[in-house]
């Protein structure tokens, strides 16, 4: 009672000037702004009218801390995979932030509408939690938040509050009103329990940021249109083809601009490169070495779990850092762990699966060209087709799971999709990729210390390139 804010060391960091129509890159600004505050050690309050810029502020908040929970106070669920169409959206937020942060580490408080997939999978966090947090949705929810603040104790949290969890007599102007809900003093409560405040502003439990979208829920972040891309750009489904030469026109615009980049940013580069040799290919090439000099199913074993979930997740980070050079944000140093802390576990798991597949083609295939019989050595054919695909599929998965920021199997079913879609643009890549290691490799160290800052560029910006077209042309969200 006795606090004053003049106490308190508050600033305030300005509105943000968001792209209207390209939600992308909203959560994309969104989520820089938040990475450069909560670098800066401080804590952030954001306000708007839109839910989904939660999404933003919390892979802000992920890429710092790993282990984030999220504490929701809202009227509804917003569970949905994908609303009028769209998968970016008030309605699936925290559908989306779910898939990052998996059902133990969520926690919806005065929730009281939904449609019958949002429940089933309310159910499902609710039984994630019972192992270890005594919450009763059904309490008053400042029981709710005493119970949840202290299973809080000790880890990072993220508490976003919708203005419609309040009942609308407390709340009278927002745009989607549910009945029964807390009043204005219970809800000022449960914030002070959940988010572990002490008069006057301090917080404990990890002192993560309080996100509260205020005002009408419904505010459009983009207009809604048939057909639009969003959920990175990605599409469910192919979209109208491009000509020969229009790929060839955009995969020439993509390598131009990567090349161009890679000299502008040559220092990051430089650095990236670096880290891949050092973090990456040094412990690489020794296990390899190691399994072809003494060959046994622990070193062979090895060298594959090295390969794909160590040398592959350190070139995912350097392929985040480079994306956002392209995107024209600043970088330090540090950005390549916090990118490698954000994406390790599940670039570690793109690369097990789909290096895995590819040693088991590559397998087959040997056997093929060894089997004494005609129709084999044909599909021996077909097998090489194969591992080219996958290969592509591989080299262009850092860039997928970057820009979509989603789970091990719809990066890989993602990044299937473009090869197929982008035939002549991937096979482009795939060829200044292949020069730029085998010259790496005939000029030893001083082309080796570019070639990963460099291949990471290349992947960002035909990434960039072939979301780009599936903007122009209409392409469809993702799953």
């Amino acid at each position: 009672m006795h606090a004053d804010l003049a106490d308190l060391g508050l600033g305030d960091y300005g509105d943000l000037i968001l792209p209207w129509g390209n939600v992308e890159n909203a959560l994309a600004t969104i989520e820089q702004a938040g990475r450069t505050l909560l670098h800066d050690g401080r804590r952030v309050l954001t306000l708007g009218g839109e839910h989904l810029l939660t999404l933003g502020m919390v892979r802000a908040a992920l890429a710092r801390w790993p282990d984030l929970a999220v504490v929701q106070l809202d009227a509804h669920l917003d569970l949905r995979d994908t609303y009028l169409g769209e998968r970016l959206s008030h309605a699936t937020v925290m559908r989306r932030i779910l898939e990052m942060v998996g059902p133990g580490r969520i926690v919806p408080m005065g929730v009281r509408s939904g449609i019958r997939e949002e429940w089933a999978m309310f159910e499902e966090i609710r039984s994630h939690l019972a192992r270890e947090l005594p919450w009763r949705p059904e309490d008053p929810i400042a029981r709710q938040a005493r119970a949840v603040a202290e299973w809080l104790k000790g880890r990072p949290f993220y508490l976003t509050i919708d203005i419609d969890v309040a009942d609308p007599a407390a709340a009278p102007g927002t745009g989607t009103p549910e009945p029964g809900g807390p009043s204005a003093a219970e809800l000022l409560e449960a914030v002070r329990s959940a988010g572990g405040c002490r008069p006057g502003g301090g917080r404990r439990g990890g002192g993560m940021p309080l996100q509260g979208p205020l005002g009408h829920h419904r505010a459009p972040c983009r207009q809604d249109r048939p057909g639009g891309a969003v959920g990175g750009g990605i599409p469910r489904q192919g979209v109208e083809s491009d000509t020969t030469g229009e790929s060839l026109r955009r995969a020439g615009r993509a390598l131009g601009k990567a090349l161009r980049l890679s000299y502008d940013y040559l220092g990051m580069v430089l650095a990236g490169s670096v880290v891949w040799f050092v973090a990456g290919l040094v412990p690489a090439a020794a296990s390899v070495t190691a399994a072809v000099r003494l060959p046994s199913v622990v070193t062979l074993v090895g060298a594959f779990v090295v390969v794909s979930a160590l040398a592959f997740p350190v070139f995912t980070a350097v392929v985040a850092v480079s994306r956002d050079l392209v995107a024209g944000r600043e970088v330090t140093l540090k950005d390549f762990w916090l990118a490698w802390r954000s994406y390790a576990a599940r670039s570690a798991g793109v690369g097990l699966l789909g290096w895995g597949a590819l040693a088991v083609l590559w397998v087959d295939l040997l056997f093929f060209l060894r089997a004494p019989w005609t129709a084999a050595r044909l599909l021996a054919g077909v097998w090489v087709w194969l591992l080219v695909y996958g290969g592509a599929v591989m080299a262009i998965a850092p860039g997928i799971l970057v820009r979509l920021d989603r789970g091990v199997i719809q990066v890989l079913k993602q990044s299937a999709l473009v090869v197929l879609d982008n035939a002549v643009i991937v096979a482009l890549m795939l060829a200044a990729l292949l020069v730029l290691a085998v010259v790496s490799v005939l000029l030893a160290a001083p082309l080796m210390l570019l070639f990963a800052g460099t291949g990471g560029m290349i992947v960002a910006t035909v990434v960039d390139e072939i979301v780009q077209r599936y903007r122009e042309l209409g392409g469809r969200a993702g799953g």
